[in-house]
């Protein structure tokens, strides 16, 4: 009577039903989708990583920027409380004016918290239009429901 051992089983490969097959009889092209997938997948979620870092540090950068422009419209001269007032009014959807903050940014000013704001500001931009995409989802396993990889900062 003999025993299978780990060594003695043929390498496996999962299909899309969830059902294990030796992967000798995986067609070469299902290999090769394969490994491609799952190196997009790995990069899908790095990239993600990195939006999410991305997104946590420009924001504490405008908020770094809209606090100093709170102290400066507190202690500086009317003209300059009117102005940084005027920049960050809220309209009735709840949302600045982008043409007034950047207009702000056109502002030799040299104080580094300044820089640093309109830095983030500058970063923060994107440019929105019609461009092929491309959508990553993973799953857990074969049976598991698919779910998105977000690589949209609104969505991190």
């Amino acid at each position: 009577m003999s025993t299978n051992t780990a060594e003695q089983q043929p390498a496996m490969m999962e299909n899309s039903r969830g059902h294990f097959v030796p992967i000798g009889m995986v067609e070469e092209i299902d290999k090769a989708r394969t490994d491609l997938v799952a190196e997009l997948v790995d990069r899908a979620q790095k990239q993600r990583a990195a939006l999410v870092d991305f997104k946590a540090k420009s924001m504490a950068d405008v908020v770094a920027f809209v606090q100093l422009s709170a102290e400066w419209a507190e202690e500086g001269r009317d003209e300059i409380k009117v102005m940084l007032l005027d920049a960050f009014e809220v309209n009735k959807e709840g949302h600045i004016s982008t043409a007034k903050v950047l207009n702000l940014c056109s502002y030799k000013i040299d104080d580094p918290r300044w820089q640093q704001g309109v830095k983030a500001i500058y970063d923060s931009m994107h440019i929105q239009g019609s461009t092929a995409y491309i959508r990553f989802y993973q799953r857990e396993n074969a049976k598991a429901k698919w779910q998105a990889i977000p690589l949209d900062l609104a969505a991190v």
